[in-house]
């Protein structure tokens, strides 16, 4: 039986990854490489944000994107990768659901900085984050000084209550 044993050994070194490290494009050790981009520049308040994503071939497509404000550890909208099996890479967005509660904004609503987040679906480990974006309003011209100060005279009002 010596013969049939030395053929299994010489059959043996090509299982050691060298089929599934073609094509990867970079791979790294970690099983495939997760980034997540964004447009370049700042985001607009209330409007849909694109991002683009590359993952695994044999990501999870229950994988998901989530934005965050960067000072917080909640995110406040998310976006499975359905669909997105065997794929490397895609583009999605996050967009205002048109059932949307007053009070519970799925876009960025206040100015603010923010980042996107690939998170694996399993365990909720970030996987991969985005760079950090400033949402503005750019719906119109921006708040002019004298209309902020306004706004923040009406807010000291408000918390000194009734005079």
């Amino acid at each position: 039986g010596v013969g049939g044993g030395s053929q299994a050994a010489a059959q043996a070194p090509p299982a050691s990854g060298s089929k599934t490290g073609g094509g990867g494009g970079g791979g790294g050790a970690d099983g495939g490489v997760y980034t997540v981009k964004l447009k370049k520049g700042d985001a607009c308040i209330d409007t849909p944000i694109q991002v683009r994503w590359e993952a695994p071939k044999d990501h999870n497509p229950e994988d998901f994107l989530a934005i965050y404000r960067v000072d917080t550890t909640d995110f406040f909208n998310m976006v499975e990768l359905a669909g997105t099996s065997q794929q490397t890479s895609g583009v999605l967005s996050f967009t205002k659901p048109k059932d949307e509660k007053s009070g519970n904004p799925r876009l960025p609503a206040v100015e603010g900085l923010y980042v996107v987040r690939y998170l694996r679906a399993r365990d909720s480990r970030v996987m991969a984050s985005s760079r950090e974006f400033l949402a503005t309003r750019c719906d119109g011209p921006t708040a002019s000084n004298e209309e902020i100060e306004r706004q923040q005279q009406q807010q000291q009002k408000q918390q000194k209550g009734v005079d």
